[in-house]
């Protein structure tokens, strides 16, 4: 399985990111309303763990250099089929990433269950 994200799935993984990371802000506020200093501390450590650093915004335009570059390939090579593939994140968890090009569907989970059954619900509808 090849270790690549598509350009849908890294908006989607970005999306999620700020989401977490606005999430997180609002918890620290209402920490710091209630004065729970071990709370905030904690909330901190984690606030530092997400923050992106330079390094992976670097390795992140590569990244999206990369996917440009197999969406040429793919739309030259006129590529139609199911594609399927596993994804490593920054914290090491893996994902399961699909992508259909006949319907322009693609899915994005950490259960492998999950991705079974939406490729069988893809390949009935296609087939």
């Amino acid at each position: 399985m090849a270790n690549t994200v598509r350009s849908d799935e890294v908006a989607l993984w970005h999306k999620h990111h700020d989401n977490v990371v606005a999430s997180l802000q609002r918890r620290l506020e209402i920490a710091k309303a209630n004065r729970d200093t071990h709370l905030i501390e904690l909330l901190e450590q984690e606030q530092k763990q997400i923050a992106p650093d330079r390094e992976s915004q670097a390795g992140t335009f590569h990244h999206q250099l990369a996917i440009l570059w197999d969406d040429f390939v793919t739309l030259v090579r006129g590529n139609s089929d199911l594609r399927v593939w596993q994804s490593v994140d920054h914290q090491g968890d893996r994902w399961w990433c699909a992508y259909n090009p006949q319907t322009g569907e693609s899915l994005y989970t950490d259960s492998e269950a999950e991705m079974r059954m939406w490729i069988e619900n893809t390949y009935s509808e296609t087939h």
